[in-house]
């Protein structure tokens, strides 16, 4: 067991690697980091250091069809240096994104020799083995780390590995890796201190002109997250690992606070609301969004993570115009209700999802319907039938996503258990390979997704209707 006694923290984002062909890059205040910076502050000097969004402009050739964003792997060096820290600890959001997580976890053994190393993030939580296979990293976080990343400090701090928490990954002295499991998460979440942005680069984020697809209508922009938990079992998310099935929510005094906070310290004029399941509680929703009419907020808003339709009335798309939202982004999945019931298990009634995207439109909201084509077990057929169900909603733009395979998911463990993996697919090819089709099955095969969403994405959004085209147009030039 490590021991060492610990004065400085270095919180790290790697940098960012993304498709050459795709021109928008976007990013947002890692928030992750800054709930644990604010658990640890009064303990511990603290940096955090996000290679993406103080290298924003600055790219990388990192594979023939992938480019590398952020600081340089020197500059970074440099950073971690100068701060000298005792403890890095390495947030990997993306499991696409875990090759420059690791790069950076060798970089900073290269420059202070004897830093401890630890990850967090969706990557480690749902491959700890994987991540711990390198001996730059000595512990790994699973999920949410409020409560378990202050007691493994103390745990080093002591030498005690009896110590350990619940949710950690380690070595034992005899090299050997062992993974305690998570037992319970945080059922007060308003026990928690807002999250300590202090320690972020507001001012850069604030000024990004693409955090999302669409917007912002406002600068300075912020994001917020008001709940953790989502009840949902769809097959292809992985955010159950992170932080659980169960609804667990800031109540609307601690959310209209934690707003006023960034409207006062940062002057933030626009925000998303990067919640799984904003409106689950829609009794809460509507609290959050009368209160802020009440306190004056003069906000606009989205939410780019999608609105949960099951859990919508019209009273709530009111309340929220009211305060203030101007875009949602819709997440039907699919326009097959067998889709939906039976391969992705969304607790999605289809014909009464169906009038959502004209009741958003009535009340001046602009709408983004979102759907996943490609599940293992879903038909051409089928798919065809969510393509036509894209066409005839009213929403202002539709996106379709491949149905991708990620480690951790059911949707991961159902194509590898029945071979639908792609000649060749591995782990290490998402980063190559996201959005492009990994899974071949019976009914069809990767490059006929490519071929249906490409056509589709082009016809519904840019053919089809010169003024959706010309209204898409403008957005993006936002």
């Amino acid at each position: 067991m490590i021991k060492r006694g610990i004065q400085k923290i270095q919180f790290i984002i790697p940098p960012l690697l993304m498709p050459k062909e795709e021109a928008v890059k976007r990013t947002a205040p890692p928030l992750g980091i800054a709930c644990l910076a604010a658990v640890t502050q009064n303990d511990y000097s603290l940096d955090v250091l996000d290679s993406v969004i103080e290298g924003f402009e600055t790219e990388f050739d990192f594979h023939e069809l992938v480019k590398r964003v952020g600081l340089s792997y020197e500059d970074i060096k440099k950073r971690i240096q100068a701060f000298n820290p005792d403890v890095v600890a390495i947030s990997c959001g993306g499991t696409d994104q875990y090759i420059t997580a690791h790069d950076v976890a060798g970089i900073a053994k290269e420059a202070v020799p004897g830093v401890i190393v630890t990850m967090g993030g969706i990557y480690p939580t749902t491959q700890p083995g994987k991540a711990m296979s390198d001996p730059n990293v000595d512990f790994v976080s699973l999920g949410e780390g409020d409560e378990t990343f202050p007691a493994l400090l103390k745990a080093i701090i002591k030498g005690d590995q009896n110590l350990i928490p619940q949710a950690i990954g380690f070595r034992t002295p005899d090299g050997r890796t062992l993974i305690n499991p998570r037992e319970s998460f945080i059922e007060d979440i308003d026990s928690l201190p807002m999250p300590a942005r202090k320690y972020l680069r507001m001012d850069l984020y604030g000024d990004t002109p693409r955090a999302y697809r669409f917007g912002p209508l406002r600068k300075p922009h912020t994001s917020i997250v008001t709940s953790r938990g989502c009840p949902a079992k769809c097959i292809f998310c992985d955010a159950r690992h992170m932080m659980g099935r169960k609804y667990r929510a800031h109540s609307p005094g601690r959310v209209l606070d934690e707003i006023e906070s960034l409207i006062t310290d940062y002057g933030i004029r626009e925000l998303a609301f990067l919640d799984d399941n904003l409106t689950w509680d829609r009794k809460r929703a509507a609290a959050i969004f009368d209160g802020m009419v009440e306190r004056n907020f003069d906000l606009k808003w989205m939410t780019p993570n999608g609105i949960a339709l099951y859990a919508l009335d019209e009273s709530i798309i009111e309340k929220m115009k009211a305060a203030g939202c101007y875009s949602v982004y819709l997440a039907f999945e699919s326009g097959c209700q067998e889709v939906l019931s039976k391969i992705v298990h969304k607790p999605l009634n289809i014909k009464k999802a169906r009038g959502f995207a004209r009741k958003f439109r009535d009340a001046g909201i602009e709408t983004t319907g979102m759907f996943v084509i490609g599940f293992p077990g879903e038909t051409l057929e089928q798919i065809e039938q969510t393509v036509k169900f894209a066409e005839e909603i009213e929403c202002d733009y539709v996106s379709f996503s491949i149905a991708t395979p990620y480690p951790g998911t059911e949707m991961y463990d159902i194509c590898k258990e029945s071979g639908f993996l792609s000649d060749g697919f591995c782990d290490d090819s998402l980063v190559f390979g996201f959005g492009k089709g990994h899974i071949r099955t019976p009914d069809f095969q990767p490059e006929d997704v490519l071929r249906f969403r490409k056509e589709a994405w082009e016809r519904i959004n840019f053919n089809r209707d010169s003024d959706r085209k010309k209204k898409i147009e403008e957005w993006l030039k936002r």
